[in-house]
């Protein structure tokens, strides 16, 4: 562990988190979608792309760094969720604006690939992707049950979707789609109820630093825990200590996450995968991200004191 005496960055607090859960609590399952449309402006070469062509693209020619979008949500009278807006720059410079159902999520970009998915009663989910270097855009994959979050493999041939029930919202796990040939498999089955974690409001997916596993971080009003796939084998191992907050990264040898605190500032935690152990690695902590030298991949941690550095 490094220690860098260094002008701290600023980071989003935990509490976006938080918030993001209080406004899962208070939407109705029956709550009113906004009208779904697929009746998007096409480019011209786009409309014949297929799906793996676009993903693969996309997710291999751009850095997500450069990818400029925002989510904003969309408010009836009362002040219930009634969908959300979202808003991506391609590279020429061209605003991408999407009007969504409530039922809906954006995932960070990966790449030049921006996902999304909307649901609505009558037609399922659909996951759509667009390619911010050629403002290209393309229904993925389709679902009868309500898709929560999706993220591209490295390559660009496979989505994996994490989903609820319609009709329950009970977790449905994560099932992998292989855009190169419409296989579709489940790879994460659905979370086991554990008491100590209570109810679960929001599940990320998450590629490791060498992007050989997936983690998948589902996480309750205050505990968070992490079952991790390795995309080779199909072996799914569990990360579950109830002092666990929201992924930072993870590599083969340990998880960092932060502590289960309210807010900023906050402990930085990592998770020892093979001994088991747990270490506080950084203390009163604003955020972390994560940062590749010339050797390997490292936690950057800001805190009230200066930044902190983790190998991973």
């Amino acid at each position: 562990m490094r220690r860098v005496a260094e002008r701290p960055f600023n980071g989003p607090p935990l509490a976006i988190l938080a918030a993001a859960m209080l406004i899962a609590v208070a939407l109705p399952a029956d709550t009113a979608a906004l009208p779904l449309s697929l009746a998007h402006p096409k480019r011209a070469g786009c409309a014949t792309q297929a799906p793996a062509a676009l993903a693969r693209a996309a997710r291999q020619n751009s850095v997500p760094s450069s990818i400029s979008r925002s989510v904003s949500p969309i408010l009836g009278q009362r002040g219930e969720l009634m969908g959300r807006t979202l808003s991506a720059t391609a590279s020429d410079g061209r605003r991408i604006t999407r009007t969504l159902p409530a039922e809906s999520f954006v995932a960070p970009p990966t790449g030049a690939l921006v996902l999304y998915g909307l649901h609505h009663p009558d037609a399922g989910s659909q996951i759509l992707g667009i390619d911010t270097d050629t403002g290209c855009e393309g229904l993925l994959a389709t679902t009868d049950s309500i898709a929560r979050s999706a993220i591209s493999d490295q390559s660009g041939d496979a989505l994996y979707v994490h989903s609820v029930s319609s009709s329950t919202r009970a977790d449905l796990g994560v099932t992998r789609y292989r855009l190169s040939d419409g296989n579709v498999e489940l790879v994460v089955p659905p979370l086991p109820a554990d008491e100590r974690f209570g109810r679960t409001f929001a599940t990320e997916l998450r590629w490791s630093v060498a992007e050989d596993e997936l983690a998948v971080q589902s996480c309750g009003f205050s505990a968070c825990r992490t079952r991790i796939l390795e995309v080779a084998t199909g072996a799914v191992s569990t990360i579950d200590e109830p002092a666990q907050g929201s992924l930072v990264a993870l590599s083969d040898a340990r998880l960092i996450a932060f502590a289960t605190c309210p807010g900023r500032p906050c402990e930085v935690l990592s998770f020892d995968r093979r001994a088991g152990d747990t270490e506080v690695v950084a203390g009163e902590a604003l955020a972390a991200e994560v940062r590749a030298d010339a050797e390997a991949f490292i936690v950057v941690i800001e805190t009230t004191t200066g930044k902190v550095e983790v190998d991973l």
